[in-house]
């Protein structure tokens, strides 16, 4: 693996019902400490649910510059997503609670334990595999030959210009504390994929997986060297 770019890490929290600060997080003033600080280029409401939505920001008080591509706060839930790694992630965020916290006088924000804290990561890389082993070897073949042959004709010939591995997992909740607090998981994906707009000779994939960016890059490392090691390999062209 390597050339790792456009690397993403998202943070979800979830608290207890008035537990996050966020009637004066909607009021203007609180909206425009918030921007302000972070420096976002918009600001504004999700239509259906009215929570807070901030994108185009930076975060500058973390040892670090990075980029905030999107913010999302409501009445028990926060969504941060950073263009960068986990940890510099969980370093915007503490950021971000010592603002909340300034929006309560009673602290209760400040001493607040999320009931669940999720992670999410995104990234490009180039890995050492073509896209083929990702499938079973007769089925690429199929695709390549049979489909290919079907849907050409004298208009336009066909050829594969993209290929999905999507796999998605569902949660059984083990907590009561969750369970109890009325949260649910909503299933999430592990992708491998082609680049777009990117040849597939070039061996680039827009990754995805419900894991810090740690263990996102720990996956891949671990896929290529699955398919690389694999005895049955796709056909290579």
């Amino acid at each position: 693996m390597k050339e790792i770019a456009d690397l993403e890490s998202t943070q979800i929290l979830l608290f207890g019902v008035g537990q996050v600060p966020y009637k004066y997080a909607q009021t203007r003033d609180g909206t425009a400490q918030i921007k302000e600080h972070f420096k976002f280029k918009l600001a504004g409401n999700m239509p259906l649910t009215s929570e807070l939505v901030f994108e185009g920001g930076v975060a500058e008080g973390t040892g670090e510059r990075a980029t905030i591509t999107r913010l999302q706060i409501g009445d028990r839930r926060m969504i941060l997503t950073v263009a960068a790694d986990s940890a510099t992630t969980e370093k915007v965020l503490e950021d971000l609670r010592k603002i909340l916290a300034g929006f309560d006088p009673a602290s209760r924000f400040e001493k607040a334990t999320p009931i669940t804290h999720r992670h999410e990561t995104t990234c490009s890389a180039t890995l050492d595999f073509d896209w083929r082993t990702l499938f079973n070897p007769v089925l690429a073949e199929f695709f390549e030959s049979r489909v290919a042959k079907a849907t050409s004709d004298s208009e336009a010939g066909v050829s594969i210009s993209h290929a999905t591995c999507r796999v998605t997992f569902s949660y059984s909740i083990k907590s009561e504390l969750i369970t109890q607090s009325g949260i649910t998981f909503s299933p999430k994906d592990f992708v491998v994929e082609p680049l777009a707009s990117t040849p597939l000779a070039a061996r680039r994939y827009f990754t995805a997986s419900p894991t810090d960016s740690k263990m996102h890059l720990k996956l891949l490392e671990d896929l290529e060297t699955a398919l690389t090691r694999a005895p049955t390999k796709a056909k290579t062209k």
